[in-house]
């Protein structure tokens, strides 16, 4: 029996042991255990690259297939496609050119209504008769001395300036 005794006891301390490295290693596993905001975005990250590459390989395959049974998809069905796009490039034509008139025609009018409002308001005129006036109160003579003595003293600069300046 003595013998059976140390026997469990030497079991005992090899558990011992073993559950002290159990626990130290599970002390470690917590120290170095990822936050939860960061096992979030892993997951995520995942995710986004899972779905990427599951758009990566349907795209590898559109490109693989794509010229196998597109022929052959058009060879079958191109009795349709082509009085199909007639029609579709006759509708597209018709549509665009009704567009086209209705834009002329609408500034045309636009045009119009101007022009013949642009007779019949008086503001526009009051406006023309102050030009007039003014044109009757311009000193000519004024201008065409300092014009004069401008070219007298060789400054072509000024006179251009007073040219432009004044009408």
């Amino acid at each position: 029996m003595p013998d059976r005794k140390i026997l469990s006891s030497s079991q005992s301390a090899a558990s011992a042991a073993a559950a002290l490295t159990v626990s130290s290693s599970m002390q470690k596993l917590k120290e170095h255990a990822p936050k939860p905001t960061q096992s979030i975005g892993f997951a995520a990250v995942l995710t986004i690259s899972a779905c990427g590459g599951a758009i990566l390989l349907l795209l590898i395959a559109a490109a693989v297939l794509g010229p196998i049974f597109l022929p052959l998809l058009i060879l079958i069905s191109n009795h349709i496609w082509i009085p199909l796009g007639v029609l579709v490039l006759i509708a597209a034509t018709g549509f665009l050119s009704f567009l086209g008139f209705a834009v002329a025609i609408a500034a045309t009018l636009s045009w119009l209504c101007r022009y013949i409002r642009g007779f019949l308001c008086t503001p526009d005129l009051d406006r023309f008769d102050y030009a007039a006036l003014d044109l009757d109160r311009f000193d000519y003579e004024g201008l065409y001395s300092r014009v004069e003595s401008a070219e007298k003293a060789g400054s072509y600069i000024q006179v251009f300036y007073l040219i432009f300046y004044f009408i």
